[in-house]
């Protein structure tokens, strides 16, 4: 049990990006007739019943270790919230309506990989991620303070949909995609990422725009299966409406690039590790993208 009154959520960081991306950690569907609720466990290390189990080949479950979860779920990542505003197990039963049945398959589904409701908490609201900490889980084992997190959910959910961050969003699509501009082999795929930037500068207009989105949108058909798809897609993206969401997209493709190049076929560590150092300097890109565009809007105001 952790004795420095913070209880965590434990996930993926591929859920991790789902909840940042939503900007609030949402309780899970509750069965029929309970209420839904968000868990948090007081455990200092990993909650067991945050590691789903997997199906092996002889249709038996398995129960994937840490080091399994971890690649499996693209990284682990951990949500830390006050004790004192989080509801106890034996609260927790009362408050959402669990019945005695459904309690004691949970119980019991705990006592099976080791883990203790004494530890289980919970809220029945969704949280605001940048009410909590973010920590990842490093490659030696530890828990560690995810600094691009923090950048990124201070600000994102106050700004993604504000149109004057509309010029900073699809500038940081358009550096992602540039960092695969080398799997770009089709022109109309490259001019996109040209046009789509000046018209975020106010040099291109709406209808250039379009033109070069049309354009590269054949050149991704046109593509031949493989990386080379992956890559004229997204260029093809950064000329979408909706430049959060493109950015936001960009950061999330660019990493499955990357891991896909670098594994080349072979082993899922590789992926694992390129993918990851990609989420974490996009996510740093997503924060630096945040400070420009207010320090921007603050000179205008100010002038």
């Amino acid at each position: 049990m952790s004795d420095d009154g913070t209880a965590y959520h434990y996930t993926t960081m591929h859920s991790a990006l789902s909840i940042v991306e939503s900007g609030r950690l949402l309780a899970t569907m509750p069965e029929p007739n309970e209420r839904a609720v968000l868990w948090f466990s007081r455990h200092p290390y990993f909650e067991p019943t945050a590691i789903k189990p997997r199906t092996d080949e002889a249709g038996e479950l398995h129960w994937l270790t840490l080091a399994e979860a971890r690649l499996a779920g693209g990284g682990l990542v951990r949500f830390g919230y006050p004790v004192d505003k989080l509801l106890s197990w034996l609260e927790l039963l009362g408050a959402a309506d669990i019945h005695p049945d459904r309690a004691c398959e949970l119980l019991l589904a705990g006592m099976r990989c080791g883990a203790s409701s004494g530890d289980w908490m919970g809220s029945l609201a969704a949280i605001p991620v940048w009410e909590c900490t973010v920590e990842v889980f490093n490659d030696c084992g530890r828990w560690e303070p995810a600094d691009y997190f923090s950048a990124v959910t201070e600000g994102v959910w106050d700004c993604r949909n504000r149109p004057e961050f509309e010029r900073e969003w699809r500038l940081l699509a358009v550096r992602c995609a540039r960092s695969a501009v080398h799997t770009l082999t089709d022109p109309r795929s490259r001019r996109v990422l040209d046009v789509a930037e000046r018209y975020a500068k106010g040099q291109a207009s709406e209808a250039e725009l379009d033109e070069a989105r049309k354009a590269a949108c054949d050149a991704a058909c046109d593509a031949p299966h493989g990386p080379s798809a992956w890559a004229a897609l997204l260029a093809f993206d950064v000329a979408a409406d909706h430049a959060w969401s493109i950015a936001w997209a960009a950061i999330k493709n660019v990493a499955w690039l990357a891991g896909v190049l670098a594994a080349d076929g072979s082993a899922d560590e590789k992926f694992y590790a390129a993918w990851s150092a990609a989420i974490n300097e996009g996510l740093h890109e997503m924060g630096v993208a945040i400070a420009s565009a207010k320090a921007r809007i603050g000179s205008e105001v100010a002038a």
